[in-house]
């Protein structure tokens, strides 16, 4: 296997993490088995990302997600050459996406369930986006959005209403689960964290479908602490013999943010 296809087979399995159960993810190669405790861990096919766990008849991972947490993975593609429409995908409670890199995909990672609670982006840098940095459903305001990096993408954020997530999932045979409380939702308010957003069309948007059907919305359900908003666009390291090469310039303001793939500041 060379460079290009482990690199294409690791996309694969981290973008299938998108349907998963909690425990840890692996792929699996045919007449391998599987190891540690029954239901600890989920083998996914390396070449399809399809469920290769025994019964499952190498069936599309489909599974009510609670407490996931995605790390340390690189998400990349090509608006034109290798279309990549979405890293993550997820309905449910608790998932946490944080030390990843989304680069030339149309959305990083998308929290479908309204109402839903417990989740966080940290840490990461998205690069080139021609959807958005992040697209939320009515999520809870306890989402905990801190240290990333958006810079060159359409719009930072896209705010879906909860209504139209449910009827959206439900148009294409999808399953989307109800807000777990009966009661009204509160006003969407997200705090923005210790984050750096630069060279952006816009910061907020709306909208549905595949076909980018958004429209610019204001941004004011969005509360930004300490968070720097440029015009001018950052450098990224182009050197591939470094252990930063597409993380943002050493010594720069996106740099000190801390988002990246590695948890330890890299000297």
């Amino acid at each position: 296997m060379n460079r290009r296809q482990a690199l294409k087979a690791t996309l694969t399995v981290a973008t299938a993490a998108a349907l998963l159960r909690p425990g840890r993810l692996a792929s699996q190669n045919a007449g391998t088995r599987a190891t540690g405790a029954a239901g600890d861990t989920i083998f996914v096919n390396p070449a399809t990302g399809a469920d290769a766990n025994p019964g499952t008849k190498n069936s599309p991972l489909r599974r009510d997600l609670e407490d996931l947490e995605i790390a340390q993975c690189l998400f990349a593609g090509d608006e034109v050459t290798n279309p990549h429409h979405v890293a993550i995908i997820a309905t449910g409670n608790g998932v946490r996406v944080h030390h990843c890199i989304f680069r030339g995909l149309k959305i990083s990672v998308v929290y479908w369930t309204p109402g839903s609670s417990g989740h966080a982006m940290r840490n990461c840098l998205c690069h080139d986006l021609y959807g958005s940095g992040v697209w939320t459903s009515g999520v809870a305001n306890d989402f905990d959005y801190r240290n990333n990096v958006v810079a060159n993408c359409n719009y930072v954020w896209t705010s879906q209403g909860g209504t139209s997530a449910l009827a959206d999932a439900g148009g294409r045979g999808g399953r989307q689960a109800a807000p777990p409380s009966p009661t009204p939702q509160q006003p969407l308010h997200y705090k923005v964290v210790d984050s750096f957003f630069a060279s952006n069309r816009r910061l907020a948007g709306t909208g549905t479908g595949a076909r980018l059907e958004y429209r610019d919305i204001d941004s004011s359900f969005l509360e930004l602490v300490s968070t720097k908003v440029s015009e001018s666009p950052i450098d990224l390291e182009r050197d591939q013999t470094k252990r930063t090469y597409l993380h943002p310039s050493a010594d720069s303001d996106a740099a000190r943010v801390g988002a990246g793939l590695f948890m330890k500041p890299q000297g």
